[in-house]
């Protein structure tokens, strides 16, 4: 699990750095890498704790 969350926020640390590096503003990048990145609550311990729990099958 921490590791989803460290390669989700090391993503999100390069794409805000990438803007910045093509000419953009800090607080615009910042803003943009916020907006087009994954919610910390979709990748929460219970959230996929119930995506598992219904998505998972029963075996026989």
């Amino acid at each position: 699990m921490a590791g989803i969350k460290r390669t989700i926020r090391r993503s999100r640390r390069k794409f805000k750095k990438a803007l910045v590096k093509s000419g953009l503003p800090k607080e615009l990048a910042k803003e943009l890498a916020n907006e087009y990145a994954l919610p910390d609550e979709i990748i929460s311990l219970r959230t996929l704790a119930k995506f598992s729990k219904y998505s998972s099958f029963k075996r026989t």
